[in-house]
């Protein structure tokens, strides 16, 4: 039962950290986009 389970558990892992959901914790995602298209815009 541990072999079928380590695979299953190791899939969902992977496939979570790929697409993060959660902003960093530096900096919020609000704060990151309009930063970035502001400074790309003004200069």
């Amino acid at each position: 039962m541990t072999t079928t389970t380590a695979p299953i558990a190791t899939a969902t892992e992977l496939d979570l950290p790929l697409p993060p959901p959660v902003p960093p914790p530096s900096l919020p995602a609000e704060d990151i986009k309009p930063k970035g298209e502001g400074r790309d815009q003004k200069s």
